[in-house]
């Protein structure tokens, strides 16, 4: 499978999406992250997280001012030429245990038509096994061209050390159905 570039998409913008957007953009990164909020995204480009989150702010002004971060809410500009779209909700969870996958299914019908073919797809929100496979035929059945690859790096994240969690995780578990995607 051919690669894109290394710019990477971060699709939902709450307490994982910002950390991870700010993270990747201070390793280097070309970032886009993608929320169909507003107000939140029109906020993150004047460099303020919905949340707070020991030195977020200060990571995403540095990202910001150095122009390997920028905040949409155009799906479609988001993922041009991304070669990795991290899927980054905070996924809700009820009074029952049951998770509530619908913004996570919604950018996955949204993202099918609109994804380059080639790119790797990083789930990182909390999800329940087989998540992935129907993110996967989601965007298969609204995209029977995607060649795209999947896979599942659950988020370890702790309020309070975000950014240290995710820079220096302790474990990193990575489940994908593909040695190239590793």
């Amino acid at each position: 499978m051919k690669r894109l570039s290394t710019k990477v998409s971060v699709v939902g913008l709450w307490h994982l999406g910002c950390v991870a957007s700010a993270c990747l953009a201070d390793l280097g990164y070309k970032v886009v992250g993608v929320d169909k909020n507003p107000r939140r995204t029109k906020d993150l480009n004047a460099g303020q997280p919905p949340l707070f989150e020991p030195g977020l702010a200060e990571l995403v002004k540095k990202g910001l001012d150095g122009g390997r971060l920028t905040f949409t809410t155009d799906m479609k500009s988001g993922l041009k030429d991304a070669g990795f779209i991290y899927i980054t909700y905070d996924t809700p969870v009820d009074d029952k245990d049951e998770v509530d996958l619908s913004e996570i299914m919604a950018a996955a019908e949204e993202m099918a038509g609109l994804m380059e073919k080639g790119s790797v797809i990083i789930v990182v929100s909390q999800v329940p096994v087989g998540t992935c496979e129907r993110i996967k035929q989601t965007i298969l059945r609204d995209n029977p061209a995607a060649d795209s690859e999947i896979a599942y790096v659950p988020e370890n994240l702790r309020l309070g050390q975000a950014i240290a969690r995710f820079k220096k995780p302790d474990i990193i578990v990575i489940g994908t159905d593909s040695k190239a995607t590793l």
